[in-house]
């Protein structure tokens, strides 16, 4: 299994080769006025960009959530079913699910609603969380999680990034994914610490507040018109492309 999982970070890393590059005008390392620059005006196109801002709710959402099930709840839940071998079975169905979730967007092509499909994705996620805590075998908990990983990697791995960079523009990428990975390092630590703290009190109570995030932000994002929108489509742009929305 080792080695599998090195020969596929081979595989990766040829596949980088056969990405486009650019060759930047100047050269030469950018001086620390030029970083603080291009800091701010990825900073400026997140703040005025609506769907940005979306992308932000639900990354953060995510976060919230997933951190501590993975690190905290799904080792506590299988303390409970048996031990280790209980804990790598459930991996192995969420590992399952991402890869045909993968390879399911890449024979498809991506859904020209992802908004729609985004708020889906929170709402099931969010029972899927609370289903967890109540679950007595690691075959049911391997089982959901394998279905909803399904999801999560076509919605959120391979479609949320194409999402962003047809709404971005080219220059604007790095910085604005920058902005993106935020939340995930500032709320992962955030989600471990408080879902720890829940777990140690009650299973059950603890996985129903990681689903909190998530349920949240599909509520939030199934009420809003632009949210439902959003689109991977190059050709389909949200009301908000090219000005300023003070909503969210």
């Amino acid at each position: 299994m080792f080695g599998f999982n090195a020969l596929t970070f081979v595989v990766a890393a040829f596949t980088v080769l056969a990405a486009p590059t650019t060759v930047t005008a100047g050269g030469g390392a950018p001086s620390p006025t030029e970083i603080l620059r291009q800091i701010g005006e990825g900073l400026g196109r997140a703040r005025r960009s609506h769907e940005v801002r979306l992308v932000l709710i639900v990354v953060s959402a995510a976060t919230l959530s997933y951190s501590g099930v993975f690190a905290v709840g799904l080792p506590v839940l299988a303390t409970s079913m048996g031990g280790a071998g209980s804990l790598g079975l459930m991996v192995a169905g969420w590992g399952a699910g991402q890869l045909i979730g993968a390879l399911a967007a890449a024979l498809t092509g991506l859904p020209r609603r992802w908004g729609l499909l985004i708020i889906g994705m929170t709402l099931v996620e969010a029972v899927m969380f609370t289903t967890l805590g109540l679950v007595s075998t690691p075959w049911t908990a391997a089982g959901l999680l394998f279905l909803v990983g399904i999801g999560v990697s076509y919605s959120s791995d391979v479609a949320l990034p194409t999402f962003i960079q047809t709404q971005t523009p080219r220059h604007l990428l790095g910085r604005i994914n920058s902005v993106i990975g935020l939340p995930r390092v500032v709320f992962e630590p955030v989600s471990i610490s408080i879902l720890g703290l829940a777990l140690s009190r009650s299973t059950s109570w603890g996985f129903a507040l990681a689903a909190v995030p998530v349920l949240v932000a599909g509520a939030v994002l199934a009420f809003h018109p632009r949210a439902r929108a959003l689109s991977t489509q190059p050709g389909v742009v949200s009301p908000c492309v090219g000005r300023v929305c003070d909503d969210f």
